[in-house]
């Protein structure tokens, strides 16, 4: 009986060491998961890591000259339901006449702090919500200046009086990882990234009149675009900012 006590005693004792370091172990496995999460976070592109690069996107954005070869521009004004949208880092909005041509155009560059406030604002919401119908939707590619742009062309409609205007708006979606995109798919990726999001986006939308030939509208495109393509490629490069913080 008394052995029977003593060996119950010592299986009992193996079981107890058994429980306490497979409890040691299940803590010191969680301990290594939470320095491990603590240190991914820490590591991880932080918001304050992309205040470099759209201080130089801001800067670069108002270098737009007002004047660009034959074309002379003039600001237009821009809807305050537009900058409570998009809380844009910088946004220009300028019809541009060409002296020699007599051709106009107008061009949009707006560009946010966090990707998630340019969703809203994009030609099939905006225009529409202005009165304009849109009757066609197509992708294009279009070069600045050898810089190859995927952008949407679309048609838009609208009704004044006994007149119907056309215009075409040529849109694309500039993410800072040296992407330009023809829609929103992209940037709402980016948007929901939590590592990217405040990298922001930019937008660049070139409005010119329906009746203008798919050559006009390029060379239009090479002369306003093409010839400040710098500005582009800065809103490309936001990634190589914050990998060099």
């Amino acid at each position: 009986m008394k052995v029977s006590d003593k060996y119950k005693h010592m299986t009992k004792g193996k079981i107890i060491n058994q429980y306490s370091f497979r409890n040691i172990a299940i803590v010191f496995i969680a301990m290594i998961l939470l320095l491990g999460i603590g240190l991914q976070a820490v590591f991880r592109p932080q918001p304050s890591d992309a205040s470099e690069f759209h201080a130089v996107a801001k800067n670069s954005i108002y270098s737009l000259p007002s004047q660009i070869g034959d074309w002379v521009g003039r600001d237009q004004d821009i809807p305050a339901s537009a900058i409570k949208l998009l809380r844009p880092n910088a946004i220009i909005s300028r019809s541009y006449y060409n002296k020699k041509t007599g051709e106009t155009a107008s061009l949009l560059i707006v560009q946010s702090k966090d990707a998630r406030d340019m969703r809203g604002h994009f030609p099939p919401v905006c225009y529409p919500a202005n009165g304009y119908q849109m009757t066609n939707e197509m992708q294009v590619d279009w070069d600045a200046d050898g810089l190859l742009m995927n952008g949407t062309d679309y048609t838009f409609s609208i009704q004044r009086s006994n007149r119907v205007t056309y215009l075409n708006v040529a849109n694309f979606i500039i993410l800072p990882n040296g992407y330009v995109v023809p829609n929103m798919k992209a940037l709402n990726e980016a948007a929901s990234d939590y590592t990217r999001f405040f990298q922001g986006a930019a937008q660049l939308q070139l409005v010119t009149n329906k009746n203008y030939t798919d050559e006009q509208r390029q060379r239009i495109f090479e002369e306003l675009v093409g010839s400040n393509k710098q500005i582009i490629q800065t809103l490309l490069n936001g990634e190589s900012y914050i990998k060099n913080n």
